[in-house]
């Protein structure tokens, strides 16, 4: 599981193969993650918006989670089919599609937003379109970036990939929070829409990547079969739908829970930004500690208990926020250090699929996986629930007991 290195061959550049940001010496992947940051805003002004707005509209945290399951169940099932395209199309082709197609409904979102003509079934629409879009993006993009660097470079990659989707998360809910408290969500749709269309142009002008011959028939069987009969994969992909499914999850009733804590729209987008900033800490700890870290596997089982453990005091926080006058701060902390520890699964998890995935399953395993992200999403459907039957607080409480259980089981199955 140690990631590989090639500390001794230096890149053109002079940097060595396995330092921290030698994916940068790259012009293809350079261009690539500096283009990366308009369509991961989209993304993340996309969630933000569509948050805010149904709760305003209908005030129900349950409704919160049916936008993650309009958003979640047609990425799942898309993910596959994408995950196969992925593998036999040219991939810079679908990325230009995807995020044209997600120009189109955020800018959809930002008229009827702005004319005052959007219900709460709009956004449900809009979040379905998302869906099927990310069903096809994600598994691409996860096998496209690859494509774009030598092998030894390929931990860099995913690291500064994770570092770039953690500090958007960090710094563009507080943006969308200051737009949304001056001007209303039509602005923040608006902004995404420009943010996709700004990484069209960058994919415009990337190289296509020659397609090898498959090793074996294409097809999601495939991909499966390969899943089940490796435990690295097996176990580290169920860990991952666990952590998003039951623990992440409970971002998609941040509005109710930034309620109970007292916080309006700059506190709730000021709350969904610490869970950022804990994310880019996790990925910038992986980046230091990467070649050092002599067990990985016990470094990947306490991260993922740090995670667990951060989100039932974070759950017990909001349960008492009333009683206390530093709940507010009490659970940003609690948030910082709980998304640091999910960000360090995530990202170790990711470097090591990378690492071991063959080439020609690399779409279709890697969409698998990501199909845990887009639990996430899904889980709003769990904790919506929970929250509507008991209380927000005991939504996340739940999921966090579930996570914990999972962890230990994971434990006994990780190689």
């Amino acid at each position: 599981m140690s990631a590989r290195s090639s500390e001794s061959n230096p890149t053109p550049a002079g940097k060595p193969a396995g330092s921290r940001f030698a994916a940068l010496t790259e012009p293809a992947f350079r261009r690539y993650w500096l283009g990366s940051i308009g369509t991961i805003g989209s993304t993340q002004l996309l969630f933000i918006g569509m948050g805010w707005l149904v709760f305003q509209l209908t005030g129900s945290p349950f409704d919160l989670g049916l936008v993650g399951l309009c958003l979640s169940l047609p990425a799942i099932a898309f993910s596959f089919i994408g995950g196969g395209l992925a593998d036999t199309l040219d991939r810079r082709r679908i990325l230009f599609a995807t995020n044209l197609a997600l120009a189109i409904v955020l800018l959809a979102l930002a008229i009827a937003d702005r004319l005052e003509v959007v219900e709460a079934w709009h956004v449900l629409i809009a979040a379905t379109a998302y869906g099927i879009i990310a069903g096809f993006d994600w598994p691409t993009r996860q096998s496209f970036f690859p494509t774009l660097l030598p092998p030894e470079k390929l931990p860099s990659a995913v690291a500064l990939m994770s570092m770039l989707w953690q500090g958007g998360r960090m710094a563009i809910p507080a943006i969308g929070g200051t737009l949304i408290a001056a001007g209303g969500t039509a602005g923040v749709f608006a902004l995404g829409a420009l943010g996709s269309v700004a990484m069209c142009a960058v994919l415009y002008k990337l190289p296509s990547v020659a397609k090898k011959e498959p090793e074996e028939a294409p097809g999601l069987p495939a991909g499966i079969r390969f899943i089940l009969h490796e435990p690295l994969f097996f176990t580290l992909i169920g860990l991952t739908w666990a952590l998003s499914f039951f623990g992440i999850s409970y971002m998609q009733i941040m509005p109710a829970l930034a309620d109970l804590l007292g916080a309006g729209s700059r506190g709730f987008g000021a709350m969904v930004s610490a869970s950022g900033v804990g994310s880019l800490m996790g990925t910038a700890l992986v980046m230091m500690r990467r070649p050092h870290i002599r067990n990985p596997r016990r470094f990947l089982l306490s991260a993922l208990t740090g995670a667990g453990c951060g989100l039932a005091a974070f759950a017990l926080v909001c349960w008492n926020a009333q009683g206390w006058d530093i709940a507010w701060y009490l659970a940003v902390g609690i948030m910082v250090l709980t998304h640091t520890c999910a960000s360090i699964f995530y990202v170790m998890t990711m470097i090591v699929l990378q690492q071991n995935v063959p080439e020609h399953l690399r779409g279709r395993v890697m969409g698998v996986h990501g199909i845990g992200f887009t639990l996430i999403m899904l889980g709003g459907v769990f904790s919506g629930g929970m929250a509507t039957l008991l209380h927000p607080a005991a939504a996340v409480l739940i999921g966090s007991i579930i996570l914990l259980i999972a962890t230990a089981i994971g434990n006994r199955w990780l190689p």
